[in-house]
């Protein structure tokens, strides 16, 4: 029962982080497909920022038990970490 309270505790602050995250990986993925050789400017910072922020979403989603979440996040982090 406490492990259920808990996780509904923290259900909106988990939602509210990764939808605070979302924008931004958006943006990062959109100019990162605008510049496919590596050419545009702060392309590896592009990288870095929307593999840190999958990271701790694939995490979080972990932790809170959205396994279909934490794996899709994962998936991501994985392929970012190749180009790093």
């Amino acid at each position: 029962m406490s492990d259920t309270f808990d996780k509904l505790s923290v259900l909106d602050s988990f939602i509210e982080e990764v939808n605070s995250y979302l924008p931004e990986i958006e943006s990062n993925l959109e100019s990162l497909a605008q510049s496919p050789s590596g050419t545009m400017p702060g392309y590896m910072d592009a990288i870095e920022e929307t593999y840190r922020r999958t990271h701790t979403i694939g995490g979080s989603a972990s932790m809170m038990d959205f396994p279909g979440l934490a794996h899709v996040a994962h998936g991501m982090e994985d392929i970012l970490g190749d180009v790093l």
